[in-house]
């Protein structure tokens, strides 16, 4: 409910869960602290499905989790890998429509430098940028935030 029995809007509510979306980045180098190869056990590495393993193309059926279930997707998402899930979150005055404080919480909660756009904010020409220098280019949130996939038939 929006709104109390007097018609008020009702106070927002502090909540708690896995609230931060999926970041997906050019290269696992550009994952925050403890989310790219190093949440992995020794010898394992992060694969595109967000689990570790010995071996990441041991799996045919593994699905990068920075496509978006896109059958076929854009060219800027089809060099993108998952950072590892992030943890449980407690954030007050949850808004789930206000998808700007819920970014700077997630950056602020798991230490990620910059700013990321959401996955698909870019223009149909755009290239992916090549540099680590550049890496604002190279991070977008995904997960929840994907849009919906177009459906062929």
């Amino acid at each position: 409910n929006e709104y109390d029995a007097h018609g008020q809007p009702c106070p927002l509510r502090t909540r708690s869960g896995n609230l931060c979306p999926q970041l997906c980045v050019s290269d696992v180098q550009l994952c925050p602290p403890g989310h790219g190869d190093d949440s992995c056990s020794d010898g394992q590495h992060l694969c595109i499905d967000g689990t570790c393993s010995d071996k990441c193309g041991d799996i045919p059926s593994r699905k990068n989790l920075c496509g978006c279930a896109f059958q076929y997707p854009p060219k800027q998402a089809q060099g993108l890998v998952p950072c590892a899930a992030f943890s449980e979150v407690t954030i007050d005055h949850y808004n789930p429509d206000d998808t700007d404080r819920l970014f700077e919480f997630c950056s602020d909660e798991f230490n990620i430098t910059g700013t990321a756009p959401v996955w698909g904010e870019w223009s149909a020409d755009q290239e992916l940028p090549d540099t680590a220098e550049d890496d604002n280019g190279r991070r977008f949130w995904a997960g929840t935030q994907c849009p919906k996939a177009p459906k062929y038939r």
